[in-house]
């Protein structure tokens, strides 16, 4: 068994005693999210995608509404091949966020490789939108992803 794993079944079979904790502090449920968030994008970065996974559906549980963890989720079941649900993901950061710009990078990627072209480019011209809106360039999204998830992103700006 390797690290990832082992600290997965680890923190899993402790998440019983932590989801009690959880309720006694608001305080404590976000510790305790921010770290299967971060935990899981470590994990991610370090190809240990089914890892990350499962810390990004521990984050989710406490916190079903933090944006970053579905994204970072979508992200890794793409990795995974996992096309459905990870646009399952992106669709739901989307629904969080409709100004998100990586949300909707992201489900474009995955649209596209669904062989969704229009809905793809729809997204991509979302994500494009709201670029010109601001000058800042997405920070935080998950650099990551595959390359060729965000082929279409280039075609579509060249």
């Amino acid at each position: 068994m390797d690290l990832a794993s082992s600290t997965t079944m680890e923190l899993s079979s402790n998440s019983g005693s932590a989801s009690h904790n959880i309720s006694n502090s608001s305080a404590t449920a976000q510790t305790i999210h921010h770290i299967w968030f971060i935990r899981g994008k470590l994990l991610a970065k370090q190809g240990y995608h089914e890892a990350a996974l499962a810390s990004f559906k521990a984050a989710l549980r406490i916190q079903p509404n933090h944006l970053q963890s579905w994204i970072f989720q979508g992200a890794v079941l793409a990795h995974l091949g996992r096309y459905p649900s990870a646009l399952a993901s992106f669709d739901r950061a989307v629904s969080l966020s409709p100004d998100n710009r990586e949300a909707w990078i992201f489900r474009g990627a995955i649209l596209a490789s669904l062989g969704h072209s229009a809905e793809s480019i729809y997204s991509y011209k979302q994500a494009l939108k709201l670029q010109q809106q601001e000058a800042v360039i997405c920070k935080d999204y998950p650099l990551w992803m595959p390359t060729d998830m965000l082929a279409g992103l280039v075609d579509l700006a060249g």
